[in-house]
């Protein structure tokens, strides 16, 4: 089955930050008298009390489609009675996720779960996942580790991830010159610094990982030599990035497929 990637929710949060961010511009100039090399901080200190609050309203939107009764549940009983369907064709799911596509595909995922007893995930695929270590240990990591192909859980996992040189260099309006989530570690979640998935700077902190036949984590340094698997320079261009779309099909695939995405397939 083709995956099908939304790209509209990583992008219309991006948006709001900017405009927390923006909101503040006037604040922060003042404070740093023009010059720019405090503001980062500030800005995260001035956006901290409206940003939470967005955030957990993000989290809390990405959550209640799934709760019992609601639509998001009703979809997955409805596609779950497709599947077993005695005429249904065999099917395999693929689930892709950017940014905070991976707070909404764990609230799938945990649905999934209390739902289907017996369902696998083939491919779980996150490009720059802003959710936390918690949410990634939580879910993610859980339904991963069940190998028992008679229960519910993930086959195979992967994340695309800019190195920490690339989250710095990169921006949220002309303001704030870090990438979203290094503005979501250290503003926008309840605790400051929060270690979010995405972030080389906390990869350290993954302990005792998968093995590499089921669970990867690709890291893009910007170069497009080579043939690398990712090649984003910024938090918003793996699903622009040729390199990482391929790759993602391939994976999916466990091969080549017939014809491969080329970049103008991805300028929108």
């Amino acid at each position: 089955s083709q995956p099908h990637i939304d790209h509209q929710p990583a992008q219309r949060h991006k948006h709001r930050c900017a405009r927390v961010v923006l909101g503040k511009k006037e604040e922060v100039e003042r404070k740093v008298g023009g010059f720019s090399d405090f503001t980062d901080t500030l800005i995260e200190q001035s956006t901290r009390h409206v940003g939470r609050a967005i955030w957990r309203e993000m989290k809390k939107g990405a959550q209640k489609p799934f709760e019992p009764g609601r639509a998001g549940t009703e979809t997955i009983q409805a596609f779950l009675n497709a599947f077993a369907s005695s005429s249904a064709l065999p099917k395999k799911i693929h689930i892709v996720g950017h940014s905070t596509g991976a707070i909404l595909l764990a609230s799938l995922l945990d649905a999934l779960d209390r739902t289907s007893a017996t369902l696998r995930i083939e491919t779980c695929l996150l490009m720059a996942p802003a959710c936390s270590h918690d949410v990634f240990n939580g879910v993610y990591r859980r339904l991963l580790k069940e190998r028992d192909r008679a229960r519910f859980g993930i086959n195979r996992m992967k994340i695309y991830n800019l190195n920490d040189r690339l989250e710095r260099d990169d921006t949220v309006t002309p303001l704030y010159r870090k990438s979203l989530l290094y503005l979501v570690s250290n503003a926008f979640e309840e605790k400051r610094g929060e270690h979010i998935l995405g972030m080389q700077v906390f990869r350290r902190f993954l302990r005792k990982l998968p093995g590499p036949q089921i669970f990867k984590i690709e890291l893009s340094d910007g170069s497009t030599t080579g043939s690398p698997r990712t090649s984003s320079r910024t938090h918003g261009g793996f699903d622009n990035d040729v390199n990482t779309m391929n790759d993602i099909v391939h994976y999916i695939l466990r091969g080549t497929p017939r014809r491969e995405f080329t970049p103008e397939d991805l300028e929108y």
